[in-house]
């Protein structure tokens, strides 16, 4: 009867490989053996090779001889695989196992990276006949994962001298929402204390498996005290500052602790520390006018959540008095008082002693000093199974985000990267420590530090020093675009960088800290999540004062003035419409008004003096801003706004925009007829339209009176929307020219094109001789030369108002 044989599955010499890859099954002679799929070839007679459905049904001779298993895809693996001295991908005569090929984490041994592709049930197949490190990494892994004992994912593995490394793929269970700075999931260590089977092997660090460790806290102890005494930064400081209007007291005497709420006098210093944290969906207690009076004679400390529980615990250890948490703080149901406290955010997680950052907590109740994840802490495993010693263990490596614009600081499941409040909160703190379910994170104006081992160190002596790019090797700098070049396009985004530690560390050039503005925070800002639509610029408005103080100029709900040619230039990312708010917060010209995430798709492009030598920033198209009007809220102009307009001056252009099955299309006219962009012409139909929301045509009455068609933003659902075609003004901001001489063009764009970035309008009603409009979106037209000339030249000098 045929049957397998026990051997490994087979593997042929590369320089047979060629030949193999034409053969057909010699029983149903198809050609089935050209697949991956695997296939059987007889022990006794070489020549002769099955296919898998043939194999399975017996339709052969041979009755009596053993097969062996030809997997293919190992095969076609073994065929592309390049040849180096640091691989060690070569199979041997006497290769006892094939998936780890018998390389062992010995001294001496060069480093080795699977490339040939295996699955869980390889390595469990390969240690149930023998090696010890695939033994070793089956059982680490399904202990670690049981689930993936049954899913069998895809596994890459790298063994060095002092290392095993394991990351899973394949499944949607072992990906992350964002890229991890270490691509390796899993690291297996020597236990300490105990003698490993292969002496070399790194053994695995301590930690404390409890944030309130006295251990834990010692390492904070060690960070404060080096920022206080090492750091050269004008902030990484332990200095006394000036205190808030409130701040929750702790004392110790005979009857314990005693917590209560304290009104600070004007002018007091000292030292305090402040809560970054996730209010939650259940309520906790909160300052209010009902409870104000008791809450600053006594608070018991069991009537507080577990979040602010930690906190106060944290201040004990680090033997300081005071706490300021803003449900605390600030009076809740008081509206006068909470606009006056929170337009001074920037003033109070700058100047708190320490900001505490509750990452791990999604709400108030549940705390952040709790214990480590046992797959962060280390699970012991046994090298030989059921020996009963155990000398290695399986530990999941700190999942650091490599993400666009995000501080690699920032850790994957952190709460507070949800929130939009916090975001402020953590680039405003002078120095901040990050509790995250992994570890603790310490980050101030010098350096980043984490339980890890990671240490970033942030210093830069001139500007150019700071602008580094995303894919080159970690530096502890920061990234601004401005010195790239023409070489990016308006159809390309550049605000995929990340930035090393804090945006904002220092004063920049104008030009620079509104690249800062628009390529980090704002996209950064827009990500995240505020329970109040109402808090959109309110919960920005700490990083806008800090700016304005830095001379940014006049600040347009979300725009700086100065920078309008290209703060007006933003777009929702997702391409995902949504319907219009129906009480926006913010004006349409600014991005605060819809509430979806938002890009720039803006070239790194001008040079650091080109606003301040009132250059223009791109081509010779340019906008002025003549006036603005904003209806504040508050006295800050910096928070929340119930309305306002700007009026600019720039070059009007007609297109015709129309939405026919749920796609819009833009079309640009000369003369009163449509012109095709060149991008049209050379590379077929492409929509570079970003309409802001849904949008719907209406009816308005023209300067004669008469009526006209107009389109608006629609607050109707997705099911509601009708197609439509109308006019529309757009006014052309800014412009590019490819360069000639790239015959390939840049990032898919023809050479020597001219683009023009544009924000498409649709008007409100007439003012005089002046339109209102609405903003509906931004959009991108690209032209050949001569047909841009004209174009342009069309295009009308006017005044506009956009609210």
């Amino acid at each position: 009867m045929a049957q397998l044989s026990t051997s490994e599955p087979y593997f042929i010499d590369i320089s047979a490989y060629g030949s193999l890859r034409t053969r057909t099954c010699d029983t149903c002679r198809k050609p089935c053996l050209r697949t991956r799929a695997p296939w059987y070839r007889c022990i006794i007679c070489p020549n002769f090779g099955v296919c898998n459905e043939c194999f399975q049904a017996r339709q052969f001779e041979h009755e009596n001889h053993g097969f062996d298993e030809v997997n293919v895809e190992y095969l076609i693996k073994h065929n592309l695989t390049r040849k180096g001295d640091w691989m060690r991908y070569v199979i041997q005569p006497d290769t006892k196992c094939f998936t780890c090929l018998d390389n062992q984490p010995n001294a001496g041994q060069r480093e080795w990276r699977s490339l040939h592709g295996f699955f869980m049930s390889d390595l469990k197949r390969s240690g149930s006949k023998g090696c010890q490190l695939c033994s070793l990494v089956y059982r680490g892994l399904s202990t670690a994962l049981p689930s993936a004992v049954s899913e069998n994912p895809g596994v890459d593995m790298v063994v060095g001298p002092k290392h095993i490394r394991v990351s899973l793929n394949g499944s949607r269970a072992y990906q992350t929402d964002c890229m991890l700075i270490d691509q390796w999931q899993w690291y297996f260590y020597a236990l300490p204390g105990v003698e490993s089977p292969w002496p070399s092997v790194d053994v695995a660090p301590e930690y404390e498996s409890e944030f309130s460790s006295a251990k834990c806290f010692d390492q904070l102890r060690a960070w404060i005290n080096k920022c206080d005494t090492q750091h050269p930064h004008l902030h990484c400081s332990g200095a006394d500052k000036s205190m808030p209007r409130r701040l929750l007291s702790l004392s110790s005497g005979t009857d314990g602790l005693s917590l209560r709420l304290q009104e600070v006098p004007d002018s007091s210093f000292g030292r305090y520390i402040a809560l970054s944290h996730c209010w939650g969906a259940l309520p906790t207690l909160r300052t209010l006018s009902t409870n104000i009076i008791e809450m600053r004679q006594s608070i018991a400390l069991e009537d507080l959540p577990k979040t602010f529980k930690d906190a106060v615990y944290c201040a004990q250890q680090l033997d300081i008095e005071f706490i300021w948490i803003d449900s605390l703080c600030i009076i809740q149901d008081d509206a006068l008082d909470w606009q006056i406290e929170s337009s001074k955010m920037e003033q109070y997680y700058s100047k708190a002693w320490l900001v505490i950052i509750a990452a791990a907590a999604g709400g108030d109740t549940e705390g952040f000093l709790g214990s480590r994840p046992a797959i962060y802490q280390g699970i012991p495993l046994q090298t030989v199974e059921a020996s009963g010693e155990f000398d290695m263990c399986i530990r999941h490596v700190f999942p650091h985000i490599q993400g666009d614009a995000s501080s690699d600081a920032d850790m994957q499941g952190s709460f507070t990267s949800l929130r939009g409040w916090c975001l402020q909160e953590t680039i405003l703190a002078r120095r901040s420590v990050s509790f995250h379910a992994s570890e603790m994170v310490w980050e101030c104006h010098t350096s980043i530090n984490c339980q890890c081992g990671r240490k970033l160190p942030l210093s830069g002596t001139f500007d150019l020093d700071r602008l580094k790019r995303k894919y080159e090797p970690i530096e502890p700098f920061h990234y601004i675009p401005s010195v790239l070049g023409t070489g990016s396009r308006f159809t390309y985004p550049v605000d995929r960088w990340r930035y090393i530690g804090k945006p904002f560390t220092r004063r920049l050039t104008r030009a620079a800290m509104s690249e800062e503005w628009r390529a980090l925070t704002v996209p950064l800002y827009t990500q995240r999540q505020l329970t109040k639509r109402s808090d959109k610029l309110p919960a920005l408005a700490g990083i806008a004062a800090l700016l304005g103080s830095w001379d940014m100029g006049c600040y347009m709900a979300g725009i700086w003035k100065e920078d309008a040619q290209l703060g007006l230039l933003w777009n929702i990312k997702a391409r995902e419409e949504r319907p219009a708010l129906s009480d926006p917060p913010a004006p349409s010209f600014s991005w605060a008004s819809i509430d979806q995430r938002v890009e720039y798709k803006l070239p790194g492009y001008a040079a650091h003096a080109a606003l301040e030598s009132e250059k223009f920033l791109y081509g010779d198209v340019n906008i002025r801003v003549m006036n603005v009007a904003m209806q504040l809220e508050s006295s800050s102009p910096y928070g929340a706004v119930s309305g306002g307009n700007i009026t600019l001056s720039g070059l009007i252009s007609h297109s015709y925009l129309s939405l026919h099955d749920g796609k819009f299309n833009l079309e640009p006219m000369v003369d009163c007829k449509t012109v095709q962009t060149h991008y049209t012409r050379a590379y077929g139909k492409r929509d570079l339209f970003f309409p802001d929301t849904f949008l719907q045509a209406a009816v308005l009455q023209g300067k004669d009176k008469s009526l006209m068609t107009t389109v608006r933003r629609s607050q109707k659902a997705r099911s509601e929307q009708q197609d439509f075609t109308s006019e529309v003004d757009c006014l052309i901001v800014a412009n590019i020219r490819t360069p000639v001489r790239d015959p390939r063009g840049i990032f898919g764009v023809p050479p020597d094109t001219q683009e023009y970035a544009l924000l498409v309008l649709g008007k409100i009603e007439c003012s005089g001789d002046i339109w209102i409009y609405e903003r509906l979106g931004m959009a991108v037209f690209l032209f050949k030369p001569d047909i841009g000339t004209a174009w342009l030249e069309k295009a009308e000098e006017r005044e506009i108002i956009i609210r």
